[in-house]
């Protein structure tokens, strides 16, 4: 191996969800560690390549949030980070609510609360997130025209 040549990880593949519903204006429901860790959206790795990235973001919402609904087939959009040395490509989907659960597998480790769009903004650590927040509601205006939701 020829010690000056630069090998780069590869980027993880990640699925997030925007969850929201629409109860009188447009609320965003997020996530976090509950002992007092930064709000953002359920995320998670697609583990294999038989694995899509719809089917593991209707896991994630599940298994992190303890939601169910109508998850959109588009992307909203993607983003990429940095964590412990390694670099992850993020695509991020909606998910339109249309049930909480009262109990979900790690309702011991994270806490759920729902936000109005501009207080989820507001609250979100990453600022990747908070744009893409920011486009969730013309994103939803065109779906709606088109008779998508």
């Amino acid at each position: 191996m020829d010690p000056g040549r630069h090998f780069s990880m590869p980027k993880a593949k990640q699925v997030a969800v925007i969850p929201w519903r629409d109860r009188g204006g447009l609320h965003v429901l997020l996530i976090r560690k509950r002992k007092g860790g930064r709000w953002g959206i359920p995320k998670g790795h697609i583990h294999d390549k038989s694995f899509d990235y719809h089917k593991a973001a209707v896991e994630e919402c599940h298994e992190e949030a303890g939601i169910e609904g109508r998850i959109s087939r588009r992307f909203l959009g993607e983003f990429n980070y940095r964590r412990n040395g390694g670099r992850h490509h993020v695509r991020v989907l909606t998910l339109r609510v249309k049930r909480v659960l009262a109990d979900y597998p790690e309702m011991e480790i994270r806490e759920r609360a729902w936000f109005t769009l501009g207080d989820a903004i507001g609250r979100v650590g990453r600022k990747s997130v908070r744009a893409l927040l920011a486009e969730l509601p013309n994103w939803i205006g065109e779906r709606k025209a088109l008779g998508k939701l």
